[in-house]
């Protein structure tokens, strides 16, 4: 006989991520920035890339290999929207995990304090003084018409 090499060359199967990011109105919302983050054991992270997302809300982050943890956090978001306090993702990627896993993350509208600090608070001592003086007057000029009927 004859020998024969066969070379077999197995390709891992990688995932997609892709974040997208609405409002509460379920509209797009572009110009938020991810960062996706990796680890062997789940505690100690390295930051691999950043993606922002683009007219349609759409980030996503390609070639992500199975049984590796993985975070996407936001970490910059538009003026007027609350920054979102906690990781949009977290966790391991199976094998047995769709090619493109899609998370919907909703933005909010950032709470406005209503302002302090006005002019408002002058007007009080003014309107309270006015009405003392009416007191004042109505008082002497009460006090006169019962001393002319003496």
């Amino acid at each position: 006989g004859q020998t024969a090499s066969v070379i077999f060359a197995n390709k891992l199967k990688t995932h997609d991520l892709e974040i997208i990011k609405v409002n509460e109105k379920d509209e797009a919302v572009s110009g938020v920035v991810f960062v996706i983050e990796k680890s062997l054991d789940g505690k100690s992270w390295t930051e691999l890339m950043q993606k922002e997302t683009d007219e349609n809300g759409k980030a996503s982050f390609a070639g992500l290999s199975p049984d590796v943890y993985y975070k996407v956090t936001e970490i910059k978001t538009k003026d007027g929207y609350s920054l979102l306090s906690e990781p949009v993702f977290e966790g391991q990627i199976s094998t047995a995990d769709k090619p493109i896993i899609t998370i919907k993350a909703i933005n909010t509208y950032e709470f406005e304090l209503p302002p302090t600090g006005g002019n408002s608070f002058l007007y009080i001592p003014i309107v309270l003084s006015l009405i003392m003086g009416a007191i004042v007057t109505i008082y002497y000029l009460i006090k006169e018409e019962r001393g002319k009927k003496i």
